[in-house]
Parts: C-alpha cells; sequence; structure tokens
C-alpha cells in the first residue's frame, strides 16, 4: 500500500470528522463521520471549498483568515 493510501485509510477509520483541504481552500480529503456531521455522503465533500462548510455570515472573514494562515503556515 502506498503511503498516501495508507494515511486516508487511517483518516477513514478515525472515529471524529477529519477534513483536509489544498492551498486553495478545496477538500482534497474528507472522512465519513466529517461527511455525516456535515449531512453530505463520503465522497460529497471532496472538490468542495471549505468556505461552503462556514455560515454564511462568516465565510469573508473565514476566508481572509484561512488566506492568512496559509501564507504563513510552517510543517
Amino acid at each position: 500500500m502506498h503511503p498516501d493510501q495508507f494515511a486516508a485509510a487511517l483518516i477513514d477509520a478515525y472515529p471524529d470528522g477529519v477534513i483536509v483541504v489544498d492551498d486553495t481552500g478545496q477538500i482534497v480529503l474528507a472522512n465519513p463521520t466529517a461527511a455525516a456531521l456535515f449531512g453530505y455522503d463520503s465522497d460529497g465533500l471532496i472538490g468542495t471549498s471549505v468556505d461552503t462548510l462556514v455560515p454564511p455570515e462568516f465565510r469573508d472573514s473565514h476566508h481572509a483568515r484561512r488566506a492568512e494562515y496559509s501564507a504563513h503556515a510552517t510543517i
């Protein structure tokens, strides 16, 4: 099993909701628990903007905060 596949399998099995987004805010991975929490099927969140999960009144500020985080993120 490729390491990326192994990591995805671990995240899928995790009992809490996990969402992974890329630097543009697109959801690239979401486990079934996260999908269920937001009312989606298992693959329904993939490719969606994470901003759609934020209440409308907070979307603009969330987008700005996400951009600020991405600009200064370190691993």
